[in-house]
């Protein structure tokens, strides 16, 4: 059996939020602690270097000349992180979603679907053209 219930919009935008809460604290979990362990240490230098050159972000944690935490992405890579997983959900839901196009009883008065013309009485729901409107408002 399938499900002809319109799709919701929150389930989508929860899903992102959900998403991206879990790349937040995969890829930026580690860097965080290493940080947070680099900058409260009791004795010796910390520090935390970033850079940007070429498309390439690098980050590097280092500790009493010891490297904590090293790592580095392209940007298109960053990009594919954060925008390609909730991109392909928002295209399955609007694949999945059923389409606004389909013909909808007038909300005028129910006695007129057996009356006239079967396609009188029915409309599409975006294309509510003046026209129309003051068809089925007179009949009402």
């Amino acid at each position: 059996m399938t499900d002809n219930r319109p799709r919701s919009i929150r389930g989508l935008v929860a899903s992102w939020v959900v998403y991206w809460t879990g790349l937040a604290a995969v890829k930026l979990g580690p860097l965080a602690l290493a940080i947070w362990r680099a900058t409260h240490v009791a004795h010796g230098t910390s520090s935390v270097n970033g850079s940007f050159s070429n498309f390439v972000v690098s980050v590097t944690v280092v500790s009493n000349a010891h490297t904590m935490y090293s790592a580095s992405a392209h940007l298109l890579t960053i990009a594919a992180w954060v925008a390609g997983p909730p991109l392909a959900a928002w295209a399955a839901w609007a694949i999945a979603r059923p389409s606004g196009r389909r013909l909808a009883a007038s909300p005028a008065d129910p006695a007129q679907l057996s009356s006239g013309n079967a396609y009188d009485n029915y409309r599409t729901a975006p294309d509510r053209t003046e026209a129309h409107v003051r068809k089925v408002t007179k009949r009402s």
